[in-house]
Protein backbone atom coordinates (compact mmCIF):
# COMPACT_ATOMS: atom_id res chain seq x y z
CA UNK A 1 0.00 0.00 0.00
CA UNK A 2 0.98 3.45 -0.76
CA UNK A 3 2.32 5.54 2.71
CA UNK A 4 0.32 8.65 3.89
CA UNK A 5 3.21 10.60 4.35
CA UNK A 6 7.08 9.81 5.70
CA UNK A 7 5.93 10.25 9.51
CA UNK A 8 2.36 9.73 11.08
CA UNK A 9 1.86 11.48 14.57
CA UNK A 10 -0.15 9.89 17.31
CA UNK A 11 0.08 12.06 20.25
CA UNK A 12 0.56 15.45 21.69
CA UNK A 13 2.41 17.16 24.29
CA UNK A 14 0.99 20.99 25.02
CA UNK A 15 2.27 23.27 27.07
CA UNK A 16 0.07 24.39 30.40
CA UNK A 17 -1.14 27.19 28.33
CA UNK A 18 -2.22 24.61 25.31
CA UNK A 19 -0.52 27.18 23.14
CA UNK A 20 2.34 25.53 22.12
CA UNK A 21 3.20 21.87 21.31
CA UNK A 22 6.64 20.49 23.40
CA UNK A 23 6.50 17.04 21.88
CA UNK A 24 4.65 14.67 20.14
CA UNK A 25 4.48 10.93 19.60
CA UNK A 26 5.34 9.78 15.96
CA UNK A 27 5.42 6.80 13.64
CA UNK A 28 7.49 6.55 10.23
CA UNK A 29 5.33 5.12 7.69
CA UNK A 30 6.42 2.17 6.34
CA UNK A 31 3.16 2.24 3.84
CA UNK A 32 -0.57 2.25 4.49
CA UNK A 33 -1.37 1.32 8.39
CA UNK A 34 1.65 0.20 8.90
CA UNK A 35 4.04 1.60 11.15
CA UNK A 36 7.62 1.39 13.11
CA UNK A 37 7.02 0.66 16.71
CA UNK A 38 7.28 1.85 19.39
CA UNK A 39 7.04 5.57 18.67
CA UNK A 40 9.11 7.80 18.81
CA UNK A 41 8.96 10.89 20.80
CA UNK A 42 10.40 14.09 19.27
CA UNK A 43 10.36 17.95 20.13
CA UNK A 44 8.18 20.57 18.74
CA UNK A 45 11.66 22.12 16.73
CA UNK A 46 12.44 18.52 15.46
CA UNK A 47 9.16 18.66 13.87
CA UNK A 48 9.11 21.85 12.33
CA UNK A 49 12.42 21.68 11.13
CA UNK A 50 11.67 18.37 9.54
CA UNK A 51 9.22 19.61 7.40
CA UNK A 52 10.01 23.17 6.78
CA UNK A 53 14.26 22.41 5.67
CA UNK A 54 14.43 18.46 5.56
CA UNK A 55 10.97 18.45 2.90
CA UNK A 56 9.63 15.47 5.64
CA UNK A 57 5.57 15.00 5.18
CA UNK A 58 3.44 14.37 8.22
CA UNK A 59 -0.19 13.36 9.14
CA UNK A 60 -1.96 12.55 12.06
CA UNK A 61 -2.72 9.52 12.24
CA UNK A 62 -5.79 7.69 15.48
CA UNK A 63 -7.12 4.18 15.90
CA UNK A 64 -10.22 3.21 15.04
CA UNK A 65 -11.68 -0.37 15.59
CA UNK A 66 -8.00 -1.35 16.57
CA UNK A 67 -6.54 -0.09 13.69
CA UNK A 68 -4.85 2.89 12.61
CA UNK A 69 -6.71 5.64 10.16
CA UNK A 70 -4.94 8.56 8.22
CA UNK A 71 -5.78 12.16 10.05
CA UNK A 72 -4.96 15.13 8.61
CA UNK A 73 -2.02 16.30 6.99
CA UNK A 74 0.47 18.49 8.54
CA UNK A 75 1.70 21.59 7.82
CA UNK A 76 3.63 25.22 9.10
CA UNK A 77 1.89 28.53 9.30
CA UNK A 78 3.85 31.23 10.07
CA UNK A 79 2.32 34.13 11.96
CA UNK A 80 4.22 37.20 12.78
CA UNK A 81 7.51 35.16 12.03
CA UNK A 82 6.55 32.34 14.50
CA UNK A 83 6.06 29.14 13.51
CA UNK A 84 3.28 26.65 14.07
CA UNK A 85 2.18 23.33 13.66
CA UNK A 86 -1.25 23.39 11.74
CA UNK A 87 -3.91 20.44 10.76
CA UNK A 88 -5.86 23.85 8.62
CA UNK A 89 -4.08 26.94 7.31
CA UNK A 90 -5.61 28.96 9.55
CA UNK A 91 -2.87 31.85 10.82
CA UNK A 92 -3.94 31.52 14.42
CA UNK A 93 -1.15 31.87 17.08
CA UNK A 94 -1.11 28.47 18.66
CA UNK A 95 -0.23 24.79 17.36
CA UNK A 96 -3.48 23.08 16.46
CA UNK A 97 -3.13 18.96 15.32
CA UNK A 98 -7.17 18.21 16.02
CA UNK A 99 -8.22 16.12 18.99
CA UNK A 100 -5.24 13.50 18.99
CA UNK A 101 -4.52 12.30 22.54
CA UNK A 102 -2.17 13.86 25.16
CA UNK A 103 0.84 12.10 26.76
Amino acid sequence: MDKWADYAICAVKYNDEKTHIEKVKRFKDLGGDSFDEPAAVKTRSAIIDAIKNKNRTYVTTYKHDGKWQKGAEVSIQTVDGVDYIRTDSNKIKKDNLGTLPEF
